[in-house]
């Protein structure tokens, strides 16, 4: 396979209050971005990478549109560059630093140093043009619930796996057996080498399925869907049938705050207990006991 010599970067800088308007912009196109916050916390990123310039553009002026609306109150910034395709991992690594997400799990990349203490579980993995880091609200809330709730031998189910981070927590923490499923092959490949990078790939079923059709094989102990509320939502049943009764963990994410309380009635009627929430920016992610 033959690649361009450059990519077009289109990178649009925000303040946090307006993390869930451009995310939500993004999903109602179906475009793909990677998303990098800042050091501090203070600055967002989001980079669209195309072969074609005139694509870039296209969105640009698109975008540029629906953000003018904030400029009296917001700041914003949105810019389109051309960078040597095999040097757009500069593009961001300013943006991406080793960070504790949780008492025991450590992320970082691989360029950085980093001195693990005797019980961290430290998983390395670098940005991709469009899969996470643990950056995002909703996947650092459920690697804290994964962390919280982990004891060896419980076995782990990922539903919209992305870049496989959480499986690679699951397996670094104990869990097993683990399966991982994400309906984008490029998501499964993706994941299927950061397992293999970070060693736990022996320890993971990973594969390219859909949820609204999928059967499990069995039921698991903790079952992470962080996946959107719509498909949380039509897809109830088939998720809740994967849980161990009574015993089980369900773990909910990519929801926003202001979508949660509707997933949590949605769950609770088939007999699923809120246990606890964790709210971030726009974004709300709980666990529930399963019936």
């Amino acid at each position: 396979m033959s690649y361009p010599d450059l990519l077009h970067v289109l990178s649009i800088s925000i303040e946090p209050v307006l993390d869930s308007t451009l995310e939500a912009t993004f999903e109602l196109l179906g475009i793909a971005a990677s998303r990098w916050a800042s050091s501090d916390g203070k600055e967002l990123r989001y980079d669209v990478f195309f072969d074609a310039a005139s694509d870039a553009a296209e969105l640009e002026s698109a975008l540029r549109e629906q953000l003018q609306q904030f400029s009296d109150t917001q700041s914003w910034t949105i810019a389109v560059k051309s960078i040597p395709n095999e040097n757009w991992q500069e593009s961001w690594k300013a943006f991406f630093h080793v960070e504790r997400v949780s008492p025991r799990i450590v992320i970082k990349p691989t360029w950085q140093p980093y001195t693990a203490l005797p019980e961290d579980c430290v998983i390395e993995i670098d940005p991709g043009m469009s899969f996470g880091t643990g950056q995002h609200a909703t996947t650092k809330g459920c690697l804290q619930f994964l962390d919280s709730l982990a004891s060896p031998g419980m076995s782990f189910l990922d539903l919209g796996c992305g870049s496989g981070i959480l499986s690679i927590a699951a397996a670094k923490l104990g869990y097993t057996p683990i399966t991982a499923l994400d309906i984008d092959p490029d998501s499964v490949r993706i994941a299927k080498d950061n397992l293999t990078d970070n060693h736990v790939d022996p320890c993971v079923e990973v594969m390219v399925a859909d949820v609204s059709t999928w059967e499990a094989p069995h039921q698991y102990a903790v079952v992470v869907a962080n996946i959107l509320a719509p498909v949380l939502l039509t897809n109830a049943e088939r998720i809740a049938t994967a849980v161990v009764p009574q015993t089980g963990i369900l773990i909910l994410a990519g929801i926003l705050t202001e979508q949660y309380a509707s997933i949590c009635e949605r769950y609770e009627t088939l007999g699923f207990k809120e246990i606890n929430q964790t709210t971030e920016a726009e974004w709300t992610s709980g666990y529930f006991q399963a019936p």
